[in-house]
């Protein structure tokens, strides 16, 4: 397939890296001209400095081969005009990223499917979701759905009182046969790896486990996570995010919800709209505002502000007045590292959770989803089983499997299992395999 991508941000330059690892004919569009350069240096695509609605440019592209058009700058109105361009020029499938939330509401006047746009993504709303979803499993550092969530990649920290310490992944495998789960990958201080069924398990080690979404509340024990009750809430930030968490959760009985906004005007009106959430004015990182306004007494503390800075250090103010569950929201990849050197936990990016809406709505290939993973390295592939794909017909563990990828889960005749050495894999399987940056290539070729 020819895809064109306009925006070479985070997002482009995600979507881009993992849409190419099929061969696929990427080019990438974008004004500035440092994030062309950067993109020419780290990918195999081609990268053109521009603006996404210009004729000119886009045919520089190949926007009249194109079979799709994935337009995700910063501006709502380039995304939807250049997916209106593409569909005039006959490309298949358009995709823009859309803020307005008068744009894809069901009540617009101007809906976009008539536009031109087959996939409107809003990522904010997209993370509100993964929020929501990391506070209904508070004992996950993340979590990843596949098979319209009968299966989940969880990710947990392993303290240092957790049972599973000191033990090989085959031995546990043995202490609890009744629950079928695989951990993918292991990360510490010093990179993620693959493990085997002699690796053994440290504390602090952040594992990535494949269960059935039903079997977690069992998984969770098992790691040594105890079931955590979260009641009281409190939210920095009173834009799209934390208007929406704040939202969803005061209609839950069951939750307290104080929302702290910086901004006097912006705080009144989210004060006017939420109808059981207590709104504060105030800076998030005053720790006698802080403490006057409750935080020792909350269970969960979300910053999600636009400036990542003060995300991170109102969290830490969080966490040294002994809030026990944190959630930061940052925009730049390259602070993730650092959350986790900071002991920041759970971190969500507006930017991996637009690439992965975007890419399980595509389909191409032998790929049916592909899902970048935040803080770590690698990432998860779902493949469509062909009858000319070299795992026909074997057991897992006869296969020669790359030492950087591990088959996770599997969907036969629709039911979904998690892998063991006795899988075995048939024509029209759906695979769901981890893999490391250096044997994505490898596995995919398995696939052919």
């Amino acid at each position: 397939m020819r895809i064109i991508i306009l925006g070479a941000g985070e997002s482009g330059f995600h979507l881009a890296r993992m849409l190419s690892l099929e061969n696929h004919d990427i080019s990438i569009v974008d004004l500035d001209s440092v994030r062309i350069e950067k993109i020419r240096n780290l990918l195999d695509v081609q990268a053109f400095t521009g603006h996404g609605t210009n004729l000119t440019i886009l045919k520089d592209a190949g926007i009249s081969h194109a079979d799709m058009l994935v337009a995700v700058t910063s501006t709502d109105e380039v995304n939807i005009l250049a997916c209106m361009i593409a569909k005039r020029l006959d490309v298949g499938i358009t995709v823009a990223r859309v803020r307005n939330e008068e744009y894809i509401s069901e009540d617009s006047p101007f809906p976009l499917g008539p536009l031109g746009v087959d996939l409107a993504v809003n990522p904010e709303n997209e993370t509100s979701k993964e929020i929501l979803q990391l506070i209904r499993f508070p004992q996950a550092l993340d979590l990843v759905e596949f098979e319209d969530g009968r299966v989940v990649l969880v990710g947990v920290k392993l303290d240092s009182d957790s049972p599973v310490l000191g033990k090989t992944l085959r031995s546990l495998a043995q202490m609890s046969p009744e629950l079928t789960y695989r951990i993918v990958a292991v990360n510490r201080l010093d990179g993620t790896l693959v493990p085997t069924g002699d690796d053994m398990l440290e504390a602090g080690d952040r594992i990535y486990v494949m269960a059935l979404k039903d079997s977690l509340m069992a998984l969770f024990p098992i790691l040594g996570k105890k079931d955590k009750d979260i009641k009281n809430v409190m939210i920095l930030g009173g834009g799209k995010i934390g208007r929406g968490v704040a939202s969803c959760l005061e209609k839950d009985k069951k939750f307290r919800v104080k929302l702290i906004e910086s901004d006097q005007v912006k705080s009144r009106w989210v004060a006017e709209n939420l109808k059981n959430t207590m709104v504060v004015y105030g800076d998030g990182t005053d720790i006698d505002l802080m403490a006057a306004e409750g935080i020792l007494d909350m269970d969960l503390y979300i910053a999600v502000t636009d400036d990542d800075e003060n995300n991170i250090v109102s969290s830490l103010v969080a966490r040294h007045l002994k809030v026990e569950h944190t959630i930061t929201l940052i925009s730049k990849a390259d602070y993730f590292p650092v959350i986790k050197a900071i002991g920041l936990d759970l971190a969500v990016n507006k930017k991996f959770v637009m690439a992965n809406t975007v890419l399980k709505y595509i389909r191409h290939g032998r790929i049916v989803t592909m899902a970048a993973l935040k803080g770590i390295e690698g990432d998860m592939i779902e493949f469509q089983v062909s009858a000319k794909s070299k795992v026909v017909g074997k057991f897992l563990r006869e296969m020669d499997f790359p030492k950087g990828a591990i088959v996770a889960a599997i969907s036969h005749d629709d039911k979904v299992s998690i892998a063991t050495g006795e899988t075995k894999i048939y024509v029209g399987d759906r695979v769901i395999v981890y893999t490391l940056p250096a044997t994505e290539k490898e596995v995919v070729k398995l696939f052919d």
